[in-house]
């Protein structure tokens, strides 16, 4: 349905129709790059006075001399009043540079203007830096540093682990970055679990069969005494194992106590 805007521009008397347009669009197009400014605002009065389903179907039936991806940017330029208004004699030669100016906001792209950083000669990455913040500039390394890294490439390990000694533990610690910390942290952590894979498997045997004697103990032995001193010597023997390994476990050495209480109780009611 066709709005009331839309009534109002067709019914006037000047209003151009699509075949009109068709051929001051590609006239227009035909002078070259210099009347890309031209083309782009035909295409612009063409969107406003035409119906939208018109519109669409000129520039997308290959009733221009252009593809519809290059309408829609010609539009972009269109539609830009500065560089619309722009000196002829200052704009890039390309529109696809244009297009890319209109991209840049109004005041920046005013500024260009006026201080010549937009002129016919500029290359299309000079327009988009002017609508592309700038990457931060990687820090440069100091010059203290560099000296410092080409004394310590040329030295050798004796000179190396003197320096290192100097500034101690503290201080390699305190200067550590946290990406260089974490490193050390999984290398360290791979080389306990690597060695740890080596001992395990042997511990895990003695382990089991500690455990095993214990449960068969208990199953076993009707003496309620022999069983609980066969189970605290079972576990204590685990126990050593882990002490042996660095494993600090509480638990188990308290279970041990308390099993060799009761085997105490049990004998003194024996008795």
């Amino acid at each position: 349905m066709r709005t009331a805007s839309y009534l109002m521009i067709s019914d006037q008397s000047n209003a151009r129709s699509w075949q009109e347009y068709q051929e001051l669009i590609n006239k227009a197009w035909a002078k070259g790059p210099a009347a890309y400014i031209e083309t782009a605002e035909r295409l612009v009065e063409a969107k406003a006075e035409l119906a939208h389903d018109v519109f669409e179907s000129l520039t997308k039936l290959n009733r221009l001399n252009f593809d519809s991806s290059v309408s829609r940017k010609l539009l972009c330029i269109g539609k830009n009043r500065v560089l619309c208004c722009a000196p002829g004699h200052k704009l890039p030669a390309g529109w696809t540079i244009a297009y890319e100016l209109s991209k840049v906001k109004d005041d920046v792209l005013k500024a260009a203007l006026a201080d010549g950083r937009i002129n016919p000669r500029m290359k299309r990455k000079d327009a988009v830096e002017l609508h592309t913040p700038p990457q931060p500039k990687p820090a440069s390394t100091p010059a203290d540093v560099t000296s410092f890294l080409s004394i310590w490439k040329k030295a050798d390990q004796q000179t190396r682990i003197a320096i290192l000694d100097a500034i101690g533990g503290d201080g390699l610690l305190g200067a550590l970055s946290q990406q260089v910390r974490r490193e050390i942290e999984r290398r360290v952590l791979n080389h306990h679990h690597k060695a740890s894979a080596k001992t395990n498997s042997k511990f895990n045997e003695q382990a089991a069969a500690a455990l095993r004697q214990a449960l068969s103990m208990q199953k076993t032995t009707k003496d309620k005494s022999t069983t609980a001193m066969g189970v605290a010597t079972s576990l204590n023997m685990i126990n050593n194992l882990l002490i042996k390994d660095g494993v600090d476990l509480n638990n188990i050495v308290g279970l041990v106590i308390d099993m060799q209480a009761t085997v105490a109780k049990t004998t003194k009611k024996a008795a």
